[in-house]
């Protein structure tokens, strides 16, 4: 009898380290490979409200660049998701195309090929 219920326990401790680890796997953010810049911009609520990331995602032989808009700052999870914003051939020309991010007051540029206005990623209230 203890030995059933020995193996029984075994068997649930197994099954929860393996889906323990099969949820870290999937939990994982793939979207997120390589950081290509950073900046925090201020906005209505606030000095440094915003954080800006580029960051881009080796597909084959280029580079894929993504950017997100943080609120609150980088440190939070809470974004405005800019989606893919274009295509390097490698790490060096990613980061001269889209590393330059400028911000005039009413619109968001990232390298010389993307930019969004502010009321895009100040709807969150």
């Amino acid at each position: 009898m203890k030995h059933k219920r020995f193996w029984q326990y075994s068997g649930a401790v197994m099954l929860a380290v393996l889906l323990f680890f099969i949820g870290f796997y999937c939990g994982r953010d793939d979207y997120r490979s390589g950081l290509i810049a950073v900046k925090h911009i201020d906005g209505k609520y606030g000095k440094a409200f915003y954080g800006v990331e580029v960051f881009g995602k080796a597909a084959g032989n280029r580079i894929e660049v993504y950017a997100r808009v943080h609120i609150g700052g980088v440190d939070r999870n809470y974004y405005h998701d800019c989606g893919k914003i274009g295509i390097a051939w490698n790490w060096q020309d990613a980061r001269e195309k889209f590393g330059g991010i400028t911000f005039d007051g009413s619109v968001l540029s990232i390298g010389s090929t993307y930019s969004i206005p502010k009321e895009k990623y100040e709807n969150h209230r």
